[in-house]
Order: structure tokens, then C-alpha cells, then sequence
């Protein structure tokens, strides 16, 4: 398809049209975009999969739609002050990661930062990745 008619789809398509285009990682940006309005969850929570979601997309979004702040800490391109806003325990270890790169972690800083998770997790504990990663700083 084209992006004209991604587009119409983006704004009057089926659910079953939205949702491909969705999926797709041929799907431009601009289109994603107007689908993160959509009023359908699972249609909104599609496009949150697809890595052509930009990090201005994302915080955007949490801004407006703060409901799927967890879905969007996921993304590749999430910006660091909404992984930081995620529980701890919650996130895999591909966001964590791209966190950790973001704040400069060294490789000690790293390790504590696991514990601090993993201790977090053994004991169900509600912090964030930011509370994680000042606990690591202050160890």
C-alpha cells in the first residue's frame, strides 16, 4: 500500500486493515502517528510494537494518554524519563539496558544496578528504575 492509503486506512480503515498496518515496519512514522490517537487499545498497543515509533511519538503519547506509559517504557526508542517512571522489576533487560547506556552507567555502577533489581523483585518491592538507579548510585 501506499502511504496515502495507509493514511486513509489510519483514519477510517477497519480494525483488521489498522492492525496490519500497524504491524508493519513498512508503516511511515506520520502514519503511526495519527494511529496513537486511535480510540481502540489493542490498535494503539499494535502500533507500540512497531519500531518505526519515534521517541518524540512516545513521550507525546504518555503525556497525553498516561495509561500506556508501561506498553511505551517497552518500545526500542523509549526515552529514558518514562523507563525511569517503570517499575524496576517490570521491564526486561533490553530496556533496562538502553537506560543504563543513557545515564553513562559503568560497568559497577551496572552490577548494582542488577542487584538493586533483583532484590526489588525477590521482595516485590514498587520502585522505579530511576529509584533503582539512584539506590545503585548510593551504594
Amino acid at each position: 500500500m501506499s502511504d496515502a492509503d495507509d493514511l486513509r486506512v489510519a483514519r477510517s480503515g477497519t480494525y483488521v486493515e489498522k492492525w496490519q498496518i500497524a504491524a508493519s515496519p513498512e508503516t511511515a512514522s506520520e502514519v503511526l502517528e495519527i494511529m496513537l490517537h486511535d480510540n481502540d487499545v489493542n490498535i494503539v498497543r499494535a502500533v507500540l510494537q512497531n519500531p518505526n515509533v519515534t521517541t518524540k511519538m512516545l513521550q507525546q503519547l504518555t503525556q497525553t494518554r498516561p495509561e500506556y506509559v508501561s506498553v511505551a517504557a517497552r518500545h526500542l526508542n523509549a526515552p529514558p524519563e518514562i523507563v525511569g517512571d517503570e517499575l524496576v522489576w517490570h521491564l526486561g533487560p533490553e530496556s533496562l539496558n538502553r537506560f543504563l547506556e543513557h545515564v553513562g552507567a559503568t560497568d559497577e555502577q551496572r552490577t548494582e544496578f542488577i542487584r538493586q533489581r533483583r532484590i526489588a523483585g525477590e521482595n516485590q518491592l514498587r520502585i522505579t528504575v530511576a529509584d533503582a538507579w539512584q539506590r545503585a548510585l548510593d551504594a
